[in-house]
């Protein structure tokens, strides 16, 4: 059994909408918010009250996308495409207007590629370094709400508010198979290569968790909040706890492998979130820092304090 203490230290605000992304910066103790009021900033876990801004655009930002060794931020804006920005000087070096009356859920890079999901069930390929559109294809009737590269399999899982994950080859982005991973929307996949499993939640409220080696095994599955979860996290640097949040305003930790719950952080014991949780963030400090964002425009940081095994 896994014990720990949570304890909330900070709180950041200054957007003027929900939050729906968080980004990690250099494995430092900075990270990136996105939200519905257009802005991209940065902030560090040291000063929590002075936000930096990286961008303003003038429409929803639901995705961001930071590479470390480009140093390279992408952002989508809704209803126009992907804008490279130059993080360090906060310039943009580049932007691609794809299509019309599209939100944009989801980006991912694979090697010279960077893939975008997004709204009517269509999927981009784009080039990484130019954003020069390479793929535009239809993979669902729905939105593609999530994406996660496997590159030990050669394959490409896309989720979608159908409810099922579309399996694409990584050579040439044909659809090699479908599986139904929940009732309704799936909001994210997350591969866990060192348990070899993938974890999976939804709008019907689960958790799951499936052995994953080019095939789909469903090993567990439980009803893990009140209402739709919006984002899982595994925690980096003590991957036996992942962390998972969602619409009913609370965030939960639970022990990765048997899908134990260990803590329910609330507003009522831990001062916490107001409305939806949409996006949470490990940062890889020595403080096991969890960060978390939602509806309520607020940003909070947690810390799990006292943490070790028991018998």
């Amino acid at each position: 059994m896994i014990t720990f203490q949570v304890k909330k230290t900070s709180q950041y605000q200054g957007h003027r909408d929900s939050i729906y992304r968080l980004s990690s910066l250099n494995h430092t103790n900075k990270f990136l918010s996105a939200s519905g009021d257009g802005m991209v900033v940065e902030w560090d876990t040291h000063q929590p009250d002075k936000g930096k801004l990286i961008i303003n655009h003038a429409n929803p930002v639901y995705s961001i996308l930071y590479i470390n060794d480009l140093d390279y931020l992408y952002t989508a804006e809704n209803y126009f495409g992907i804008h490279l920005i130059d993080k360090k000087n906060h310039k943009q070096i580049s932007a691609t207007k794809i299509d019309d009356n599209v939100a944009f859920y989801d980006m991912k890079d694979y090697g010279t590629h960077l893939f975008v999901g997004a709204s009517d069930g269509l999927f981009y390929i784009l080039d990484k370094y130019n954003l020069s559109l390479l793929h535009r294809l239809k993979i669902s009737s729905q939105n593609i709400r999530t994406i996660q590269v496997v590159s030990e399999t050669n394959e490409l899982l896309l989720g979608a508010s159908d409810g099922l994950i579309y399996v694409l080859d990584l050579s040439d982005f044909t659809v090699k198979h479908k599986i139904k991973a929940h009732e309704s929307a799936v909001f994210k996949v997350l591969h866990d290569p060192n348990q070899k499993c993938l974890y999976t939640i939804g709008k019907d409220a689960r958790l799951k968790k499936w052995t994953y080696n080019e095939n789909f095994q469903l090993d567990k599955e439980v009803v893990a909040h009140m209402f739709a979860l919006k984002d899982v996290t595994v925690n980096p640097l003590f991957p036996k706890l992942m962390a998972t949040s969602s619409m009913d305003k609370t965030i939960k930790i639970w022990e990765s492998q048997s899908l134990t719950l260990r803590k329910v952080v609330d507003r009522s014991r831990y001062n916490g979130h107001l409305n939806s949780v949409n996006s949470l963030l490990w940062l890889e400090d020595a403080d096991n820092t969890l960060i978390s964002a939602g509806d309520d425009k607020l940003i909070m940081a947690w810390k799990l304090e006292n943490l070790c095994e028991v018998p």
